[in-house]
């Protein structure tokens, strides 16, 4: 009996040890990732995040630690004044920070794009939005950019000055990466559109006041890109316009929300049948705003999607799935369905849609458990990002594309992998622990 006890003693000591050593360990790791959140670049992170892969850290610490966000340090708060470099351009953006700021909160951020960009420079001081009071709020951090002719909403500089900017503030507080939206007046409320045309991965939904999408099919505004239809699905919209707007009527915008709704895009569409273009009705329409940035949350991992492009050099992903070359397959469907309509009944009405002079590519992927169907036209190579929130690594992959079974393993989860798709990103709702390259033209 007293051999027993002894034996039972030692055991607990053991295991008291064990779980200390567990618990250092997990201590001295809470700062492994601390020189990949300081990295201001995408380049910086992925230096480090190279080092902390070739020091060892485990793929289950690593992602524990990124997805508990930047550390929680001391950070400006109230209305900060900044800019960084697009394009060789300086790029001004305002903050609203909320004065008690908590970085153990998840806060969400709205992006507030305004009008007149034809402007040939930028008033100073973040005059290019009049009033920023009625944006303040105690538990959102709010985003005003600045545009002007040198970079306009629909131009790329833009694209990539937002995408920067959402990273700078992942990288600084605790936003909420499934409820970030957009909003945008006039000329905003085209750049809205644009974003959800081009890049809708990074945003919950978009609001459109007094705005036109079909600005960004006048070859005259110099839209850059192509828009697709296919991609406005993948987002809900509420959009409100002006009866008697000069610019933009609401009757002139209907056919294309007809359009979009026909597409299977979700739209909410006000008409303010007195109203010109102007948003003094905005106090009234603020609870319907409000409802509608609250209530529409972001899928970081959707199951079910369609995404089409015509540029695998910007606009070449949408959240886990990368086209990665365009050009014909022999196995390609040709039932995909054309987002136009005629703008009437009448005969030779002219048709609403956008322009397509370039030969774009689309995907339609579907995945259930571990199985994933995808559908393609003009696709060649696809990159899928997996991760192990959606997909079980410890079961094989069944891959299916336009009805031919493409090979596929186990996949492996790696350090080094996640974290070089996180500096990309910083999106801790979208951690990707494996990648498959699929070559659709050769059917591997």
């Amino acid at each position: 009996m007293r051999d027993r006890g002894y034996v039972l003693t030692r055991l607990l000591l053991v295991a008291l040890v064990a779980l200390a050593v567990d618990a250092r360990a997990a201590q001295d790791g809470a700062g492994d990732l601390a020189e990949f959140w300081a990295g201001r670049t995408v380049a910086a992170r992925q230096q480090a995040a190279i080092r902390v892969a070739r020091d060892g850290l485990r793929f289950d610490a690593a992602l524990r630690e990124f997805e508990q966000g930047p550390p929680g340090e001391r950070v400006a708060t109230g209305r900060v004044l900044a800019s960084h470099e697009v394009d060789g351009i300086d790029h001004p953006y305002i903050v609203l920070v909320p004065d008690n700021y908590d970085a153990s909160t998840s806060y969400p951020v709205r992006f507030y794009l305004h009008g007149g960009v034809s402007r040939a420079t930028i008033p100073e001081d973040g005059g290019w939005w009049r009033n920023t009071d009625r944006l303040r709020s105690d538990d959102v951090i709010t985003v005003i950019p600045a545009s002007w002719g040198a970079s306009t909403w629909w131009q790329e500089s833009q694209l990539r000055s937002l995408r920067g900017i959402l990273t700078e503030l992942r990288r600084t507080y605790n936003i909420d990466d499934n409820r970030v939206h957009m909003l945008g007046i006039s000329d905003g409320a085209t750049g809205a559109w644009y974003y959800a045309f081009r890049d809708p991965t990074p945003w919950a939904g978009f609001v459109s006041l007094i705005g036109h999408p079909a600005v960004l099919a006048n070859p005259r505004v110099g839209a850059e890109g192509q828009m697709h239809v296919a991609n406005l699905r993948n987002r809900p919209f509420l959009a409100i316009n002006g009866g008697v707007d000069r610019l933009y009527p609401a009757r002139n915008v209907r056919p294309y929300v007809e359009l979009f709704e026909a597409s299977g895009v979700t739209i909410e569409f006000v008409e303010k049948p007195n109203d010109g273009h102007t948003v003094d009705w905005w106090p009234a329409e603020a609870d319907r705003i409000e409802t509608f940035m609250a209530s529409n949350v972001r899928e970081p991992l959707p199951d079910a999607f369609v995404y089409e492009t015509d540029d695998v050099s910007q606009s070449a992903r949408f959240h886990w799935v990368v086209v990665e070359e365009l050009g014909e397959t022999i196995t390609d469907v040709d039932d995909f369905p054309v987002y136009e309509q005629p703008m009437s009944s009448q005969p030779g009405s002219r048709m609403v849609g956008f322009p397509h002079p370039r030969p774009s590519g689309r995907v339609e992927v579907r995945a259930d458990g571990n199985n994933i169907a995808i559908r393609s036209r003009g696709v060649r190579r696809l990159r899928l990002l997996l991760s192990p929130r959606q997909f079980d690594f410890s079961l094989p992959l069944r891959i299916e594309v336009n009805g031919v079974e493409m090979p596929s393993n186990n996949v492996q989860a790696d350090t080094a992998t996640l974290l070089r798709w996180a500096a990309v990103d910083l999106d801790r709702s979208m951690p990707f622990g494996a990648e498959i390259a699929l070559d659709l033209a050769a059917g591997r």
